[in-house]
């Protein structure tokens, strides 16, 4: 059976441009990690990228 291991990562309205978000999720997929969901907080103007890989 497949096991999985998985990382949330936050980010605030405004605190990155799109460029630098791209070079991040970038970064995550050469990594291995899959972006899997994406929440966006109205309340607290925060979106969360959940991602997932394999576990080793």
């Amino acid at each position: 059976m497949q096991k999985w291991e998985y990382v949330a990562r936050h980010v605030h309205t405004g605190q990155l441009t799109e460029d630098k978000i791209e070079v991040a999720l970038n970064a995550l997929g050469t990594e291995g990690w899959e972006l899997v969901s994406v929440i966006y907080s109205h309340e607290c103007l925060e979106t969360v990228y959940f991602f997932k890989r394999p576990k080793s």
